[in-house]
């Protein structure tokens, strides 16, 4: 009995992808008429569901194809990270979606969106990106496309909220001398260094500018948000 226009949640939901077809699908119409969001937590619940079953094991998500194909607004996030619930993790928006292509089968933009977009939408949040007319949340990586983002997980990243660079992270990769004899110098691999810093905002170029920056600079990409997701 909430009322309509209110931001209603209901996280995990694992037990809907263990359902008949059709018990499931009359679920998911109701969810989708109610417009109750969806937080999926691969990493929490792929790791504390199947204990018991150690053939067939559950997958540890909700239906997330259903669910996405009926209209049901979708998030994803983190939840438990290096707590009793769930001994790793690191709260990385591009660690849930590569978890969200392995085991729910989605596509890379699809398993973005669940991080981005539909992470915002199921938190009430408004529309952000580079692009215009969206509030200035995101961040800037370097890599060639959105799947090679969700595939590498650069961790040189910049983080732009409200059109300001609040934190950046810089990895340096250094290399040995290396002679004609070897190595020469006292460092026997390689090794990276990374460093991350935070500085006061400061403005950067519009998104509406961003086509227009040089090959070279970080791929801008939709808006990150807290992978924590809702509580139930």
């Amino acid at each position: 009995n909430w009322p309509r226009g209110r931001t209603r949640t209901a996280s995990h939901c694992v037990r809907l992808g263990t359902l008949d077809a059709a018990r499931r699908g009359a679920i998911i119409r109701e969810v989708r008429d109610a417009d109750l969001g969806i937080a999926t937590l691969p990493i929490t619940n792929l790791y504390l569901q199947g204990w018991e079953h150690p053939v067939a094991t559950p997958r540890g998500l909700p239906p997330l194809r259903e669910l996405l194909d009926v209209g049901v607004r979708v998030g994803a996030g983190a939840d438990n990270v290096r707590d009793p619930f769930n001994p790793v993790g690191r709260s990385d928006a591009l660690e849930t979606a590569s978890l969200l292509v392995t085991a729910g089968h989605l596509s890379p933009a699809e398993a973005y969106d669940l991080v981005s977009h539909g992470a915002r939408s199921v938190m009430g949040l408004a529309p952000a990106g580079a692009v215009p007319g969206a509030q200035a949340d995101f961040l800037a990586i370097r890599a060639a496309n959105l799947a090679d983002a969700t595939a590498s997980a650069p961790a040189e990243r910049i983080v732009i909220h409200r059109g300001r660079v609040v934190a950046a992270t810089e990895v340096r990769r250094v290399l040995p001398s290396v002679g004609l004899g070897g190595v020469t110098s006292h460092a026997a691999a390689v090794f990276p260094v990374r460093t991350t810093t935070s500085q006061p905002p400061r403005a950067v170029v519009p998104p509406s500018a961003v086509p227009r920056l040089p090959a070279h600079a970080p791929t801008p990409v939709p808006a990150r948000v807290p992978t924590a997701a809702p509580a139930s």
